[in-house]
Formats: C-alpha cells, structure tokens, sequence
C-alpha cells in the first residue's frame, strides 16, 4: 500500500552513505529492491512503488521524511518550536520540496511535500513498517511534533518505566516515540517488515550474509519478532515480522 499524502504522515525514508554502490546492493540483496536516478539522488522502488531513497553522505544513517503541505512554511514553525532546520527547503525537480531539521533533543528528520499523487510504499515485506522516535526528554519531543503536525499522541506505557507515546493523523497511528535515558543520541529508528515466510531469524542470517551486522538478537515484542541491525555502510535499522504478533 501507499502511504498518504497527508499532513503528519511518513512521506519518504532515506539513507545517507558514502558508498551509494555498496548500499544499494546490500539493500538489492536482502529487500529486491531496483533502482533509478533523479540527477544526484537515487530512488529504490518494489514492485513499482518507490519504497527508499539513497544519498550520498558521511555519516551513514536513515532519515525520516515527514509530509508538510507548505514546507517553507513548516521550516519557520521547527525554528519557533525549538528546532533547527540543517539544509533546505530546496526542491526536486518533478517530485516535490524537502528540508531536514534537528528535533530540540538532536534528532534528525526531514519533510517532504510531493509534487505527484502522494504516498510511497509502505506496511508489506521489503518496505518501512513503523518508524519509532528514540529520545531522552519525552514531554519535550511529544509537545515539538504535536505543534508542528496537531497529532494526537496516547501513552501506552506507564509513562515511568516505560514510556511510550504513538502519534495519529487523519484518524490513524502514523508514528512512535520512546523515550528512555539511554537515548543519549536521540535518533528515529525504521523498522521495515520482513517476508513472513522467511522469518526474522533467516532475515538477520541474510543481513550477515551481505556485509552487515547484528546489533540485538531477534526478540519476540507484542508487534512481532524484531531485530536491531546495520547495514553494510553502519547504518542502523530494524526489521519486523509483524505478520504474527508476539508475546513479550
């Protein structure tokens, strides 16, 4: 499915590296993704739909972009609520208009407004199934992208021991926050769902396979079986059979 073109809604992932080649094949070899190019950028599609997008940059990481009807707009809003925009608005030819900011706690994340019908690939094997907000200050960060994107955010923890808030727009659950003290370095974790007759177990096998890592070991969590893993470049992600919710 795609993701809608709505306020408050993931709009595009992405990944900083700096060796385009080697990433893509990584990603090629455990999701089947293809590639095209727009000028410098790359985007990785499945089945037709653009599910990623690549980019060259230092420092491997994946960026979140969230989807903003008037970007320059949203930019002067990040600013007066505490954030810093780091590059842009600047517009891409024939797709749409993007920055990236810095949350108040440091959190990178950027937002998209496209130029076309809207949406990516999303929710099946191969493509971004929930993307979850790790911070240190959660009062903080709910109150900074409840400003920007009027969610409405609900506890699902206890708030203490387990704090974790989930954000709707337009009537559904778009994305996650957990806050927690280890969270030294806040940064927004995507988590992309595996083939449900692989399994996460054979997907992380798969990761080592091709160059990367394990950070943690698969764990059974009421969403489903999820692991902790990097890329070939170090970039950190997680991926999820949500297809059978586990027990914790």
């Amino acid at each position: 499915m795609l993701s809608p073109a709505i306020s408050g809604a993931p709009a595009l992932v992405d990944i900083a590296t700096a060796n385009r080649a080697a990433t893509c094949d990584f990603y090629s070899g455990l999701f089947g993704w293809t590639y095209s190019s727009a000028g410098d950028y790359v985007y990785a599609e499945l089945d037709g739909d653009v599910v990623a997008g690549v980019r060259s940059g230092e420092q491997a990481a994946w960026t979140l972009y969230v989807h903003a009807d008037a970007v320059e707009t949203a930019a002067k809003d990040i600013e007066e609520a505490g954030g810093q925009v780091v590059f842009g608005p600047h517009q891409a030819p024939g797709h749409g208009e993007a920055l990236v900011a810095a949350d108040p706690a440091g959190a990178v994340f950027g937002l998209w407004r496209t130029d076309g019908p809207g949406g990516f690939g999303v929710g099946r094997p191969g493509t971004l199934t929930w993307a979850e907000l790790r911070t240190i200050d959660g009062g903080l960060i709910d109150s900074f992208y409840g400003r920007l994107f009027g969610y409405e955010q609900r506890q699902i923890g206890d708030g203490r021991q387990f704090d974790y808030t989930v954000w709707s727009a337009g009537g559904q659950t778009r994305l996650g926050r957990h806050a927690d003290k280890s969270y030294v370095l806040p940064y927004w974790l995507m988590q992309f769902a595996v083939d449900p007759d692989v399994g996460t177990d054979a997907t992380v096998v798969r990761v080592t396979d091709l160059g990367g890592s394990v950070i943690g070991d698969p764990v059974n969590i009421p969403a489903g079986r999820i692991a902790l893993v990097a890329d070939v470049s170090g970039a950190i992600f997680a991926l999820i059979d949500d297809a059978r919710p586990q027990a914790s």
